[in-house]
């Protein structure tokens, strides 16, 4: 799993990299569309948050898929998907606690406005 985690930190933190570009990377453009769906799930008021650990593991898979997807580049998206599917029983572990819940919400609302902000730095020392 360790390698597994590894490569996945690649393909998310060159992602991130990518969506904060001035200018799109590769030709591929930024799916802003897909930013926007994230950011109304996660950058919510608390009180709105959802707390169904079931729902929130799925919406929190989905994030990180998403990310690499906005990037533009199918092939990362792709091998990022296989690499979701190999780890989800280890990450499905975190949601059996509210605590993790909550500070999901806050890492992942973090993680988000660095994009927004096109702070890459950030946002790949936060993921």
């Amino acid at each position: 799993y360790e390698q597994l985690y590894d490569l996945r930190m690649v393909l998310e933190t060159t992602a991130a990299q990518r969506l904060c570009a001035e200018a799109p990377v590769c030709g591929a453009a930024v799916d802003r569309a897909g930013l926007d769906r994230l950011a109304a799930i996660w950058l919510v008021e608390p009180a709105r948050r959802s707390t169904d650990g079931a729902q929130v593991r799925q919406w929190d898979e989905e994030f990180h898929c998403a990310l690499v997807e906005a990037a533009g580049n199918a092939e990362m998206a792709r091998v990022h998907r296989d690499i979701t599917e190999r780890i989800r029983m280890v990450r499905s572990l975190d949601f059996t606690k509210s605590f993790r819940i909550e500070a999901t919400y806050e890492e992942h609302a973090q993680i988000l406005r660095a994009i927004l902000a096109k702070r890459a730095d950030q946002a790949t020392m936060l993921l």
